[in-house]
């Protein structure tokens, strides 16, 4: 894969960590996984943004559990709601730093969360995506 070729259109990132958010914005760009890399600091900044898109969703989004305003359960159960009757489904990816096994079983519980990992990202994460 290259740059020229990012195997995803957009990827969205929802966390309200700086640094982390960094760390992951870096990685996504430095490999050139998707065209178009965005980001929201929490879940109802982030399902403000997801709704503008209409049926253009991200391919994937990374997903954080606690922030600020909206966490990442009540996004998923909003995001859900939403996405009914959408053509269109992105792959959400946990990427938190709860390692609480009931965060691990309710997180997966959600058809569209395909896996949950622990922060920080890293390329291993990124290339056993791809």
């Amino acid at each position: 894969m290259t740059a020229a070729e990012p195997k995803y259109k957009e990827v969205h990132i929802v966390d309200d960590n700086d640094v982390d958010t960094y760390i992951a914005q870096h990685l996504l760009e430095e490999i050139g996984v998707a065209s178009k890399i965005s980001i929201s600091t929490n879940g109802a900044q982030a399902l403000e943004y997801l709704k503008t898109l209409g049926n253009q969703q991200p391919d994937v989004i990374f997903l954080d559990i606690r922030m600020p305003i909206m966490g990442g359960f009540e996004f998923l159960e909003h995001y859900s709601e939403f996405l009914q009757g959408k053509t269109t489904c992105p792959v959400i990816y946990m990427l938190t730093s709860s390692s609480d096994p009931f965060d691990v079983d309710k997180a997966m519980a959600y058809p569209m969360v395909k896996k949950y990992f622990s922060k920080p990202i890293s390329r291993q994460i990124i290339f056993g995506i791809i």
